[in-house]
């Protein structure tokens, strides 16, 4: 509920209802209290409500003026928007929104709970095109500054969250391909990020966070589809209506991809966290990304997905590191980059397989119901493989590199074949700085490491030698390791 109510603080603002037409101010001001009345019914019991409303033609722009803007759910949530305002103007079959002007300030608060949370920002350029044809913006360039959100518990202690989120860089384009496709692009940049815990146990800064997103063939009429869904999925669950809930995951499955395509990217910058308590770890990274991307062309039956990662400059700072933190000082790596492909992967069973993922994931059961034999054998037909093109694991002593490739096969004794080849580089050091480790820990890792160089084949390198571990997994199921049975290794 919270989440649809602080999109419709977004809604209000800027969003016009299809099949407006700009005849004159009385009939836009007449559109516009239509749309919310039909938004509130959306919303479940949660109410538009404002002041007053005025449209005022100017030229052939109209401004658009609210007082007392406000967003109420009916368990007693509210939204206190304030004055705004926004001006409006024919762009063909579209209409541009520009101009818009809001409080410095919007509160959200419980009218049953003490907690509220205060956002201050300071609105310079809020623009954008809206399609009544699609419902969507064609194009969309928010740049806000100074942002923070104040959070006080109200309790008998009153303790206040500052968090400090800088600026905020929006721009997105939607290009309408076909009647049920859209290419969509967006970006979203925040910073500096400065989070201190109310309680004084730690802080956490973010020099800048990216994300950024490009889609292709987006298939809005299944999103919104989806969307109704859950909401009837989530009504079901609370009802405990288990055979509406099973309907409902049916209906989900049986909706097409929701886009052909795309990639999606994730950045921090910067990152500093203290913990003023306790062991006081003192983490810093310079920088870190995710990137996914995916593929299924529209009436293929497989499709493929990537994930990047890559990181550079993590360390542990402090001083007084002991036990478990000391040790995660000197093996977590400082430098990585991680590069895994999977191909050839059934579309319909993929889906499916998302789908219970999602509902596992906002409660509707309790582990994802996922049908393994059927996807396996879908993944045995397809000819799936997963290839993990490069791993680099680069830390303050040791490092780890690596490639694997593996292909579904059913009927192995394993569900795949495949190999993989792994090399550790730097044990020497590892060894060296044992010493700094507490004496109850330093025999463990010292056996364990000595078990690690048996079974790795030594290639010299300098002063140091590596030792390096190929992995094979043919169809009889029967792992060998450097050309020696896994089983007779390991004592088995």
């Amino acid at each position: 509920m919270r989440s649809r109510l602080c999109m419709s603080v977004v809604v209000t603002v800027g969003v016009l209802a299809p099949g407006w037409a700009l005849a004159d101010a009385a009939n836009i001001k007449q559109s516009i209290e239509t749309y919310l009345k039909d938004k509130s019914v959306e919303m479940e019991g949660a109410q538009v409500t404002y002041d007053d409303l005025t449209v005022t033609e100017k030229g052939d722009l109209y401004d658009v003026i609210f007082k007392g803007l406000a967003v109420k759910g009916d368990e007693g949530f509210v939204v206190d928007i304030g004055d705004s305002s926004f001006t409006l103007g024919q762009n063909g079959d579209d209409y541009d929104i520009s101009n818009l002007k809001v409080a410095d300030s919007i509160t959200f608060k419980h009218e049953k709970e003490p907690e509220t949370a205060v956002l201050s920002w300071k609105v310079n350029k809020a623009a954008g095109t809206w399609s009544p044809a699609v419902e969507e913006f064609k194009a969309i360039d928010l740049q806000i500054a100074d942002v923070t959100v104040t959070v006080e518990d109200g309790g008998e202690d009153p303790k206040q969250m500052v968090a400090t989120l800088g600026d905020i860089l929006l721009k997105g384009t939607t290009e309408v391909i076909g009647d049920e496709n859209w290419n969509q692009s967006g970006s979203v940049k925040l910073g500096p990020i400065d989070v201190e815990d109310p309680e004084g146990d730690g802080t956490l800064k973010i020099g800048a966070f990216e994300v950024v997103t490009d889609v292709n063939g987006f298939n809005p009429k299944a999103y919104r589809e989806q969307v109704v869904l859950m909401d009837e999925l989530e009504a079901a669950h609370e009802a405990g209506d288990q055979a509406k809930v099973q309907e409902i995951k049916d209906k989900m499955q049986d909706i097409a991809l929701l886009a052909e395509g795309g990639q999606a990217g994730v950045v921090f910058k910067d990152v500093d966290f203290q913990e003023h308590r306790g062991d006081k770890v003192h983490f810093v990274m310079e920088e870190t990304s995710i990137v996914f991307d995916a593929s299924a062309p529209k009436g293929a039956e497989t499709g493929s997905m990537g994930l990047a990662l890559m990181g550079v400059g993590a360390k542990y700072k402090s001083d007084d590191l002991h036990g478990e933190d000391q040790l995660a000082a000197m093996v977590a790596p400082e430098n990585w980059d991680v590069n895994v492909e999977l191909s050839n992967l059934p579309v319909k069973e993929t889906s499916q397989a998302i789908v219970e993922l999602l509902f596992a994931g906002i409660g509707i059961q309790d582990e994802p119901m996922i049908p393994f034999p059927q996807i396996m054998a879908a993944m045995g037909k397809a000819g799936s493989e997963v290839l993990v093109d490069s791993l680099s694991l680069v830390g303050p002593l040791a490092s780890l590199d690596g490639n694997a490739k593996a292909t579904v096969d059913p009927a192995s004794a394993m569900g795949a074949i495949g190999g993989a080849t792994l090399k550790l580089i730097g044990l020497a050091k590892l060894e060296a700085a044992l010493g700094d480790l507490p004496k109850d820990m330093q025999q463990d890792i010292a056996g364990g490491l000595v078990f690690l160089k048996g079974l790795g084949t030594p290639e010299p390198d300098g002063d140091d030698v590596n030792y390096v571990y190929v992995f094979d997994v043919p169809a009889d199921g029967n792992i060998t390791l450097n050309g020696q049975p896994m089983g007779a290794l390991l004592g088995n």
